[in-house]
Parts: structure tokens; sequence; C-alpha cells
């Protein structure tokens, strides 16, 4: 908050506002929504606002709690502890010579996104279960009636007409096998190995495995120049995403006439690398672009819509982000990753 008075007068006067401006700013401190307390380098408490106060209560007097809490300053963010049934958020800071910590009860404000944290999960578990019932059901509603037609009609059918019904059965029974396949998938997605990798290393083991696919469907496929860099991930899980998106976008270019082209290069600031896949194909249409990332849903009629589900999933527990965007002349898909590792266990 920035205060400007403008006044008329002698010295005694501005001596008297600049005292007065003083004062207001210590009672706005003292009564600021937020817990401030200021201590020296011996952790020595030299200021706290009421509530400072309110949330640490007696703990205020514990130097071993309060040094634990500046620790989290090394770690470079926030962090939060329990206390009487709540949660109490708080920041470090080095000012000077001096250590600050910034307090907030979070309490209400979590709970608030737990709440939407497990509507969405209520959404997307009543989502998986009404997509298996219908994936799976109808499968077995085409094996109940093909063997009832089988059934009945065994001593008047020709062989060849039984063959069509066993051969029917069958398909019906690998298309189960593949949805229960990809469930098993989905199901052990978030278990990955996080450790440093050389990106461009896994970029090129991507492509080189990938180019005899997209050479026989008459796709070029390239790397540009990729960053030589090191980033946070799974090795294996990654060349598994990208191989999911690469695959996609050789799909997506099949009908295409002319050249068809799918393209990764790399871009990089301080915190993160990203990957870009690019493809010079019909474009992923605008509403779908968060849509295909559900389970179960699928443009293709024989996708089981699992794939990019289970992309997402792999590069979250990257502690990465996937998204796709249409850029007018074909789609591009964004895979995000941390250089350095992310910690988002906390402390009670």
């Amino acid at each position: 908050m920035i205060i400007f008075i403008f006044r008329d007068g002698g010295r005694a006067e501005k001596e008297m506002v600049k005292k007065d401006d003083k004062n207001f700013l210590m009672e706005v401190l003292l009564n600021f929504p937020v817990g401030i307390g200021i201590f020296d380098s011996q952790l020595n408490l030299l200021y706290s606002n009421h509530h400072f106060k309110e949330l640490l209560g007696e703990k205020i007097e514990d130097r071993e709690f309060i040094k634990k809490l500046f620790e989290t300053r090394s770690k470079g963010a926030s962090d939060y502890f329990h206390k009487d049934n709540k949660i109490i958020g708080y920041t470090p800071y080095l000012i000077e010579d001096k250590q600050v910590l910034l307090m907030k009860d979070m309490t209400e404000s979590i709970y608030t996104l737990d709440l939407e944290k497990n509507r969405k999960l209520n959404d997307t578990i009543n989502y998986i279960f009404s997509m298996v019932r219908h994936e799976i059901g109808n499968p077995i509603n085409t094996i109940k009636v093909s063997i009832s037609v089988l059934n009945e009609n065994l001593e008047e059918y020709s062989k060849d007409k039984i063959r069509e019904y066993i051969s029917r059965l069958k398909e019906e029974t690998e298309r189960m096998e593949k949805i229960l396949s990809a469930l098993k998938d989905f199901s052990r997605y978030g278990v990955v190995k996080i450790e440093r990798i050389n990106l461009k290393e896994v970029l090129e083991k991507t492509i080189y495995s990938m180019k005899p696919l997209a050479r026989s469907k008459g796709t070029m496929l390239f790397l540009s120049e990729p960053a030589d860099v090191e980033v946070e991930a799974d090795s294996v899980a990654l060349m598994q995403v990208l191989s999911n998106i690469i695959k996609n976008a050789i799909e997506a270019l099949e009908n295409k006439e002319g050249e068809k082209m799918i393209q990764l290069y790399t871009s990089v600031d301080e915190k993160f690398v990203r990957i870009h896949i690019i493809d010079n194909g019909p474009g992923i249409p605008p509403e779908l672009t968060e849509k295909v990332f559900m389970p179960f849903f699928t443009t293709k009629n024989n996708g089981t819509g699992m794939g990019l589900a289970i992309c997402k999933g792999l590069i979250t527990a990257m502690n990465g982000w996937i998204g796709l965007i249409n850029t007018g002349n074909g789609t591009m898909a964004i895979v995000t990753l941390p250089k350095k590792h992310i910690d988002r266990t906390t402390e009670g």
C-alpha cells in the first residue's frame, strides 16, 4: 500500500506527517490478515504482528521449530504445517540480515480445493465406470447373441457359417482383452522412476524407433537441433509418451494428399524444457483438445481411448504437463518437463 500525503507547512508539520505515516504503517502491519514474524540471524524474535502470534501460539518460543520452518528457504518454496486442527501455510524470506516468516491459515482454502478435487475425481471415476460398462458390455452382448444363435441353429448351419460366428466371437473376445490390457496399463501409469536424463539422447532414440513406421506410411519424421540438456524424468516412460504422440500424428496424416511431415524440436527456459511435436495434418478440433486425454475417449474406429490418458498420467507423474494445440496448419503436442526436481511432498 502506498500513501501520498500532500500538505503545506513548515518542518515541524512535515516531521509530524512522517511520524503519523510511520504509526499508520505500523498499525497496518500489526493488524494485517497475514502473520508476519521478523527474526535476527540467531532466530531471536524482533517483531511479530497479532496474526503471527495467534497462528503460532506457544510455538513462537520454540526455537527448534522456528529453525525447521526457515530450512524450507533453502528449497526455495513455501510449505505448511498442522497445528490445532489447522493447516498453516508459510513462506520464509531473507531480507538483508533479517529472517522473515509470512504465515496464513490455509485450512478453509485447502478444504475447498480438496472438495473440488474430490468432485472431479468422482466425476472421472463415474465416467470411467460408465465407459467400461459400455466398452465391455457391447462385446459381451454380441458374444451372448452369437452363442444363442449358434446354439439354436447348430444343426442347420454349414461349417462355413459356424466358422463365421466363431470368428466373430474371437474378434469380440480380443476386443475385450485389448480394453482390459489398456486398463491394466492405465492403473499403473503413475509408477515412474524419476532421474536426471539427457533429453537429446531420449529424443534421438525415439525418432530412430519410430522412423520405420513413419516411412512405411510415407511420412517424413525428423528432429530439429534438440537442446542438449538434462531433465528430471523417466526415460522409458518419456519414450512411451513421445512414441504414442508420433503414432497418433502418423495416423492423422494417413489420408492426407501431398507431403506428410512430423517435426520434433525443443525450447528451453530457466526452469522447464518443452518438447514440441508438430504435424501438417488436418489439425485437432479445438473442442477436443481436453477431451482426448479422458480415459476411453477416442475418435478412432478401433481405438481404446486409453493412449493419451496414459500419456497424461505418465507426464503428470514426472511433474510435467502435456497439451495439444490446433496450429491452423496441423496439430502441435507440447510436453513440458522440469529441469530440476520438484518435491511435491510436505512434512506435517
